[in-house]
């Protein structure tokens, strides 16, 4: 295996947004003026823009720096604890001769929430725990991103009520953020039955096939003193309690219930208790956010909201489980250090999102691309998300990049809904393969598996959702 190769095809990546800077002419739409502004100028990126931008992407973006290696320090502080390797030699043994109804399940599972939730960041706290106990069942590294990354993004191809993600694409083409949800829950039980099918085939012809470095993956048995015993419900309890609380405060509860105000109501009531006219929790807890609130759309909300449950955890769980003060910092530092790798390829994808920015040629490709037919052509409009999703990282960015202009072309208004389902499930599936996906690469990091090999495998499973999505996508324009 090569060397560095995920950070080397992240600078690749770089490297391409650079070059277009330089022989794309500036293409972009104002929403003052309502058109678009074509060069033939071009605004070519140069040696010290280009090395002053990472300090643009972490001005904006740190809160991802931030939370992954945060949660390397909740799992360096695990693997100190007896308890945590204890609970995962429990799962293993529990599904010991049926290990493919445990991929099954946690496919099945990540993927729900992923839809229902969105999230979809929020979920590699999990990974490394799922990761570990994938590999102790025999099961390659591969195996285990599939199922982790896969999951995770086929929830976010078929997103039915997790819409926080993509709310921003809603409010600018002015639909229902819950619309088209028959379609929306065909799209995410196809996308989900093609990945089992595929994990567990690939699974079952590799089990008995030794992985590379698989250890590093799997924490050392931790030794206690006999006369003591390994409690394992807390870490159970703790983890489990840290997940819900994260699910409830990314879950758009005013979208999907707006006569649900429960959360809102306690929340108001908290933040306005006072003790001799003081407001307590007020100063205590910042500006914090009612359950709801935290959604991805809210970038500095999320950002305190997640990272702050991830240490919160690893500081209760280490009191439960009484670690020394020296252990305890010692599992963070070594957490965090394993993280940190991960960590920094997430943050250097987003110089795609700012060179793009900064340096604007996609609407000329959008352009081009939306004058080869007439009205909505599903194939056309899948190849300028599926573009856009590489330029610009992200769902919200890559809307704001696109859509505007697009609905200067595309003037028919009951076509948007069908754009927005479009713009999801694409988006998603780009995420599976593109460079640009903040998941996939940091998650290849950490397992160390190169780009190629990833793409070697997933290439199938990407046809096939690809096929399942226009022929989908056909239907509801026939409809």
């Amino acid at each position: 295996m090569k060397k560095h190769n995920i950070l080397k095809v992240v600078l690749i990546s770089i490297f391409i947004v650079f070059l277009l800077s330089w022989i794309i002419p500036r293409t972009y739409y104002s929403t003052e003026a309502m058109e678009l502004l074509e060069g033939p100028e071009r605004i070519q990126l140069g040696l010290f823009n280009l090395f002053s931008y990472p300090q643009i992407v972490l001005s904006y973006f740190i809160h991802i720096l931030f939370y992954v290696i945060l949660c390397g320090g909740l799992y360096g502080v695990l693997y100190r604890i007896p308890a945590y390797k204890a609970f995962l030699e429990k799962i293993v043994s529990g599904f010991k001769g049926k290990e493919s109804i445990f991929l099954v399940l946690v496919m099945v599972l990540l993927a729900a929430l992923s839809s229902v939730c969105g999230f979809s960041l929020g979920f590699l706290v999990v990974f490394p725990m799922l990761i570990s106990i994938i590999l102790m069942m025999g099961y390659n590294k591969i195996v285990a991103a599939s199922v982790t990354v896969g999951s995770v993004l086929c929830g976010m191809i078929g997103t039915t009520y997790g819409a926080d993600t993509f709310s921003y694409v809603h409010s600018i083409l002015e639909t229902e953020a819950t619309g088209d949800m028959l379609y929306k829950v065909i799209i995410l039980a196809l996308a989900v039955i093609l990945l089992i099918f595929n994990v567990l085939r690939y699974a079952k012809k590799t089990k008995s096939q030794t992985s590379v470095n698989k250890g590093q993956y799997i924490p050392d048995t931790v030794t206690v003193a006999t006369d003591k015993k390994v409690r394992i419900w807390p870490l159970v309890v703790i983890f489990d309690l840290m997940l819900i609380i994260m699910l409830l405060g990314v879950f758009p509860w005013s979208t999907v219930f707006p006569k649900f105000t429960v959360f809102t109501d306690v929340y108001n009531w908290v933040m306005e208790f006072e003790i001799f006219d003081f407001p307590i929790f007020a100063k205590i807890l910042g500006d914090a956010q009612a359950f709801g609130e935290w959604g991805y759309a809210l970038a500095q909300v999320a950002a305190a909201a997640l990272p702050v449950m991830v240490i919160l955890t690893t500081i209760v769980l280490a009191l439960v489980y009484r670690l020394s003060f020296d252990k305890f910092l010692d599992g963070i530092t070594d957490g965090m250090k394993k993280a940190l790798k991960p960590a920094v390829i997430m943050s250097l994808i987003y110089m795609l999102l700012i060179i793009s920015t900064y340096h604007p040629v996609q609407l000329y490709f959008v352009k081009l691309l939306l004058g080869l037919g007439k009205g909505l052509n599903v194939v056309i409009m899948s190849v300028i998300v599926f573009l856009g999703s590489f330029l610009n990282v992200e769902a919200m960015y890559t809307a704001e990049a696109i859509l505007p202009y697009t609905m200067t072309v595309i003037t028919d208004s009951s076509l948007y809904s069908i754009i927005a389902v479009i713009f999801q499930s694409i988006y998603g599936l780009g995420m599976l393969v593109l460079p640009s996906s903040i998941i996939l690469m940091g998650t290849l990091s950490y397992l160390d598996i190169s780009y190629g090999k990833w793409l070697k495998h997933i290439w199938k499973l990407f046809v096939e959702i690809l096929i399942v999505l226009i022929v989908v996508f056909i239907i509801m324009l026939a409809v």
